[in-house]
């Protein structure tokens, strides 16, 4: 049987704060879940979002046990043929490039098409095209991104 939680109760939850599991005021609850949906940490005040505590187990509203997510698209690895095309595609921009200077990435930094860019998961990889105002894409030696540019101004 699951507790029952109303606004004024307590409950078990992982802090943002206070970066731990630990006893909360229940400040709202929401209507269709029936879990918290605000919540106050004892401890340090903090108000925040519910998140149910990391040491509880994972469970679903049915009250069974989560099942691992599936891969999304992006993280499914590429074919060989399109691989070696983007790889193709990036060498010749590499060639291309080669006197431009790089710069770091940041979501703030405004880029435009030609650029080259050094990303801290990806690598560097070269501004191709500019989508929209604040999107650009960007080719990387293993794929092609959409990324954000100038977000904040």
């Amino acid at each position: 049987m699951s507790p029952t939680y109303t606004a004024g109760g307590e409950c078990d939850a992982w802090c943002t704060k206070c970066k731990r599991d630990s006893l909360h005021n229940i400040i709202a609850v929401a209507p269709s879940t029936k879990l918290p949906a605000r919540v106050e940490c004892r401890s340090c005040k903090g108000a925040h979002r519910y998140t149910r505590p990391k040491s509880a187990p994972k469970v679903t509203l049915t009250g069974t046990k989560k099942k691992a997510t599936p891969r999304k698209a992006a993280d499914k690895p590429t074919t060989p043929v399109t691989s070696k095309i983007i790889e193709q595609r990036w060498d010749d921009l590499m060639v291309r490039f080669v006197e431009v200077e790089e710069r770091p990435y940041n979501i703030k930094t405004v880029f435009e098409p030609g650029d080259a860019i050094r990303h801290t998961q990806f690598g560097l990889g070269f501004v191709v095209e500019k989508i929209l105002e604040n999107r650009i894409k960007v080719l990387f030696r293993d794929a092609e991104r959409t990324l954000v540019t100038g977000f904040g101004y």
